[in-house]
């Protein structure tokens, strides 16, 4: 019985450890994609994507309704490229979640 509770201990220790671990790398991905759009940087953050990038926005069309729209992510970056230097920005993240 002592046995089998310490594996079970070392298992939920070692899965936990897994968790942070995978917050982490996020949270680090998340930064650096910041720290490029702040720099401007079009490579760094082409670099921080999948190819396969799919970029949704949630919106009100004129009716009301509520609209899904699918942005291109060469525009995004064209946009972020062309901020004025002088403009100041602020992030906060304030949470971290995924889907299966």
């Amino acid at each position: 019985m002592k046995r089998i509770v310490t594996t079970l201990f070392v298992v939920t220790t070692l899965f936990s450890f897994g968790q942070s671990t995978d917050e982490d790398a996020v949270r680090n991905t998340v930064d650096e994609f910041f720290t490029a759009f702040h720099a401007q940087d079009s490579v760094g953050l082409a670099n921080l994507v999948s190819t396969s990038i799919v970029l949704q926005t949630i919106g009100t069309g004129k009716d009301g309704k509520t609209i899904l729209r699918e942005e291109n992510f060469k525009d995004l970056i064209h946009s972020i490229v062309s901020i004025p230097r002088l403009c100041q920005f602020q992030r906060k993240v304030v949470g971290l979640f995924h889907t299966d």
